[in-house]
């Protein structure tokens, strides 16, 4: 079921981004999501939270460039951060370990899904 709803998260982001790609008089803006994960006082803490809004898919990139080589070095002595991929930042702290995962997407792709009222 988790996979199933991955899949369908995904395909509808690989369809806007072909969308915005394939659309010569189309404007996409593009929005630096912060995928933060982690384990804090034993519970589990999954969120996305957006970061920056960018005119085009290039200028996202470019910020999510900067703000990955802001956030790899240690906020607090005895933090432990390691590059896991080129997005992918592991971060063990004394409150427990962090992964933050940076994604541009379309901003008509919401990656928390759809938002109860």
């Amino acid at each position: 079921m988790i996979a199933a709803a991955s899949a369908r998260i995904v395909g509808a982001g690989l369809g806007w981004v072909l969308a915005c790609a394939t659309s010569a008089s189309a404007e996409c803006a593009w929005v630096l999501w912060l995928n933060h994960t982690a384990v804090v006082t034993g519970e589990e803490v999954d969120l996305w939270i957006p970061l920056n809004a960018s005119t085009d898919k290039i200028d996202c990139e470019q910020v999510l460039a900067a703000t990955l080589q802001a956030n790899t070095r240690p906020a607090n002595p005895g933090d432990v951060v390691t590059l896991r991929a080129s997005n992918t930042i592991d971060v063990v702290t004394a409150a427990g370990p962090h992964t933050l995962v940076y994604v541009c997407l379309p901003d008509t792709v919401d990656p928390r899904g759809s938002q109860a009222k």
